[in-house]
């Protein structure tokens, strides 16, 4: 399972049981929340996914426990540009900010077109959704973790862990806002909001994946 790192990471900080509301931002085709589900069978799985592509697909693969939502997770309410890749090549690479020269020709963005999709903050839908309160957060957003996570709000004081992506190199424009990097913005918005970083995996040179646990004093 993609999963089993963040699950081996949460298992000595998170009491499983208590574990009711999951966010899967940036589903692709809903694998990771079938994962999700059968770690935490007593869970709702949230998805979303705002390549219309993908969400058809997720759409008709859901299941009891899975609900699906074709966003993109920003900091504000409305519509986004979204840099969408098919179906056929490598949809997981389909991100709000176009790709830099530095991946131009890489096989998993070719096949990419611009389009518009809906974008909603988290709180927002939360509360649209009568939703208090989440508990994981699975998080690929191809460089959009920033927004996604200020889209939180107050409720990140609430999430016991959250696994997500971060660049450590220029995939996107949008990663060339923050020095000295990416991964470094990412992991200092965390710190801040009370997250101690407990996994650091890279598997390949321009990307990592990371697992923070929440250590606020508020929860």
């Amino acid at each position: 399972m993609l999963i089993s790192k963040f699950i081996e990471a949460i298992k000595p900080h998170v009491d499983f049981n208590s574990i009711k509301t999951i966010c899967d931002i940036g589903s692709r085709d809903l694998e990771q929340s079938f994962e999700l589900l059968k770690v935490f069978p007593n869970a709702t799985i949230h998805a979303f996914e705002p390549n219309p592509e993908s969400y058809e697909k997720c759409l008709d693969q859901a299941v009891e426990g899975i609900e699906v939502y074709p966003y993109a997770v920003l900091d504000y309410d409305g519509m986004t540009s979204f840099y969408a890749v098919d179906q056929k090549d490598n949809s997981g690479a389909s991100s709000i900010f176009e790709p830099t020269e530095d991946v131009v020709g890489v096989d998993r963005f070719e096949g990419m077109k611009k389009i518009d999709v809906m974008c909603t903050r988290i709180d927002t839908w939360a509360e649209q959704n009568k939703i208090e309160k989440i508990d994981l957060v699975w998080m690929d957003v191809q460089s959009a973790e920033i927004p996604a996570l200020k889209g939180f709000g107050t409720m990140l004081d609430d999430i016991q862990a959250i696994a997500t992506e971060a660049a450590t190199g220029t995939l996107y424009f949008g990663n060339r806002q923050y020095e000295p990097s990416h991964y470094q913005e990412v992991n200092k918005f965390m710190t801040d909001k009370g997250f101690v970083e407990v996994s650091y995996d890279q598997p390949w040179p321009l990307e990592a994946d990371l697992v923070y646990i929440n250590k606020n004093e508020k929860r």
